[in-house]
């Protein structure tokens, strides 16, 4: 059964990090509990701000977002097939399951891609071999640090830059072949990039510049989330004097800021169309 209405369209699901979760949102509300650890009713309000009800709300559906705030790209990879009832874990992440043929887009955004694992065997002194793991913001104590630097100087050979340009090459690789798995079920696909890390390789990728969003503000374009916000320091939360007299401690896109990334998901989409 279709109906008359082309702008409705069958579920979005949006996968990334604080960015689509919609971090700090709840301080945009008037109730008079928002300065407490994060409740339920400032769950619901902000869930009223962010792009990803903002699109849906467009095309006249739903969006299906993780529970969990944060992530990276493995996060989100496991939060699909989650979705997706591909494979279970704790309802932390979801506690839903979808068809493939229910949702018609994924938006998918990209975090640091530091924050992705990578995955390495290190020899000890001893000459035994170690599996080790680096990963922002996990066990990154003064040893593994030290171990990892000596990793990439004795065994991979390389500076830590490069190491890093392979591991978003890889990273980016993952994105697409995530991508196209989905769309191969028949799901319509586009990205959001935070950061400027993954930019270079879409230049020589067209599968992947094709789903490409980009933004617009003032009359100028950005093509990272990143780029927008530090030329327009009013789309962080903490520089939000429109709408705070005393702006929060939160430094995630401001209730405008969703707005403009709705805008322009909602746009590529039509132009799709």
């Amino acid at each position: 059964m279709k109906t008359k209405n082309n702008n409705v369209i069958k579920g979005m699901l949006f996968a990334g990090c604080s960015f689509t979760w919609g971090q700090g949102l709840h301080f945009y509300s008037n109730m008079a509990t928002v300065e407490e650890p994060t409740r339920d009713a400032h769950n619901r309000f902000r869930k009223t701000l962010y792009f990803p009800r903002l699109v849906s709300n467009y095309f006249n559906t739903f969006e299906v977002c993780k529970i969990q705030n944060g992530g990276c790209e493995e996060d989100s990879f496991e939060y699909m097939k989650c979705a997706f009832g591909l494979i279970k874990r704790f309802n932390y992440i979801i506690n839903e399951i979808y068809n493939f043929n229910e949702i018609e887009y994924i938006i998918f955004q990209t975090s640091h891609p530091q924050r992705n694992t990578y995955y390495y065997d290190y020899v000890n002194p001893n000459g035994s071999v170690s599996a080790c793991e680096f990963k922002t913001g996990f066990n990154l104590t003064e040893e593994n640090l030290n171990k990892f630097y000596k990793y990439l100087a004795e065994q991979k050979k390389c500076t830590i830059d490069e190491w890093y340009l392979e591991h978003c090459k890889n990273w980016f690789a993952k994105i697409k072949e995530n991508l196209q798995f989905y769309e191969s079920k028949g799901i319509k696909t586009l990205i959001l990039n935070w950061e400027v890390d993954y930019m270079p390789f879409y230049k020589n990728d067209k599968w992947m510049s094709d789903r490409l969003v980009t933004f617009e503000y003032n009359e100028k374009s950005y093509d990272t989330i990143r780029t927008m916000m530090e030329k327009n320091k009013h789309l962080h939360i903490d520089y939000d004097y429109e709408y705070f007299e005393v702006t929060p401690t939160d430094n995630h896109p401001s209730k405008k800021c969703h707005r403009l990334i709705a805008d322009a998901v909602i746009k590529k989409i039509k132009n799709k169309k």
